[in-house]
C-alpha cells in the first residue's frame, strides 16, 4: 500500500548532462510534494492563519497525523480538514498535543488527566489512547520525525515565509529572535541500538531485516487482555515457530494491559501472518486482538 509519507519520491529524471541536476531533482520533488499534500497545506493554513496556532507546533501536529496515516489510519487528515467548526478541529489538535507531549516526554504522566483520546479512537475504530503512544514511544517518535523531515519541513516552508512577509501581525513575526523564527524541528528521542538491530535469540531470525519491519503493534479490547503465553501460542499453533520476541505493556495496579508489540522471525513470516495486509484482527480464545504493522508496507 502506498502511503502519504513515502510518496515523496520523484518520477522526473534530471537530464544527465545538466550541471544542476541535483537542484532540479530537489525542485521537482518539492513540486510533487506540494501537489500531493494540498489537504495538509489547507489544514496548515487554516490552523496558523485562522486559528492562530504556532506554526512550528502545527508542523509537528500534522507530522503526527501523517505518521498515523502511514501506519494505515488513512483519511485522518481529510476528515479533520472537512470538520465544520474550529471547535471540532481544536479537539483533534489538543489530542495531538497530548500525544506529542507523551512522545517527547515533556510532561510526565498525570493519571488525573486520563489517557483517553475520544476523537481519534472513535475515528480509527480500534483501541487507541495515550498508553499506546507511551508504550510505542520510540517507534512513534521516529515515525513522526520522518514525516516532519520528508514532508512537513518541505511543504510548509515557503507558505509560512510568504505569509509572514505579507502580514506584519503574522504569528511568525511575533517570535522575538530570528533564531527562534527559523526554529529547528523538535528533537524526537532517538532509537536505542536494541530496537533497530533486534535480538537473534530465535535461530530462524533474519538479523538483516530491521526489527521494525518484522514487527506489529497489537491491541486488546478494553478490559479483555491476553497474556504473552496466549499470544505466542496463538501464532505458533497457526504458523509454527514464528515469534522472535514479544512485549506487553506493564500497567499500574488496577489496570489491565491493552497494548503490546510482536516481532516475527522474518519478513516472509510477517507477510504470511498478516496476509499481506497492513492491519488484521484476530480472535484469540474468544477475545479480540488487533494487529497493525509498525512500518508502512512500502517502506
Amino acid at each position: 500500500m502506498s502511503t502519504l509519507i513515502t510518496s515523496s519520491t520523484t518520477t522526473t529524471k534530471p537530464k544527465p548532462h545538466h550541471h544542476h541536476h541535483h537542484h532540479h531533482k530537489e525542485v521537482s520533488r518539492t513540486i510533487n510534494l506540494f501537489t500531493f499534500h494540498t489537504l495538509e497545506r489547507n489544514l496548515y493554513n487554516h490552523l496558523v492563519h485562522r486559528m492562530n496556532r504556532n506554526p512550528e507546533r502545527v508542523k509537528s501536529v500534522i507530522s503526527l497525523w501523517l505518521w498515523l496515516e502511514s501506519i494505515g489510519h488513512v483519511g485522518l487528515v481529510r476528515h479533520i480538514n472537512s470538520l465544520p467548526t474550529n471547535h471540532s478541529i481544536s479537539a483533534f489538535v489538543s489530542e495531538a498535543d497530548s500525544i506529542l507531549d507523551t512522545i517527547l516526554d515533556h510532561h510526565p504522566h498525570h493519571p488525573s488527566t486520563g489517557d483517553a483520546l475520544p476523537e481519534l479512537s472513535r475515528l480509527v475504530r480500534e483501541p487507541l489512547d495515550l498508553r499506546f503512544f507511551r508504550f510505542h514511544r520510540d517507534v512513534a517518535a521516529r515515525g513522526v520525525a520522518r514525516a516532519y523531515k520528508n514532508v512537513c519541513a518541505v511543504i510548509f516552508n515557503e507558505v509560512v515565509k510568504r505569509a509572514a512577509a505579507r502580514d506584519r501581525n503574522h504569528p511568525m513575526n511575533r517570535i522575538v529572535s530570528p533564531a527562534a523564527a527559523a526554529s529547528a524541528p523538535p528533537t524526537f528521542p532517538t532509537a536505542t541500538a536494541a530496537t533497530t538491530v533486534g535480538s537473534t535469540l530465535n535461530p530462524n531470525a533474519n538479523p538483516w531485516v530491521p526489527a521494525e519491519q518484522r514487527s506489529v503493534f497489537v491491541a486488546f479490547a478494553r478490559g479483555r487482555p491476553l497474556t504473552e503465553e496466549e499470544v505466542v501460542e496463538f501464532f505458533t499453533l497457526r504458523f509454527g515457530e514464528c515469534v522472535e520476541s514479544l512485549s506487553i505493556e506493564q500497567t499500574a495496579a488496577g489496570m489491565v494491559p491493552m497494548f503490546g508489540q510482536v516481532r516475527f522471525v522474518s519478513l516472509s513470516m510477517i507477510d504470511i501472518v498478516m496476509n499481506g495486509q497492513q492491519a488484521a484482527k484476530f480472535v484469540v480464545n474468544g477475545k479480540h486482538m488487533w494487529a497493525r504493522m509498525l512500518v508502512p508496507l512500502s517502506v
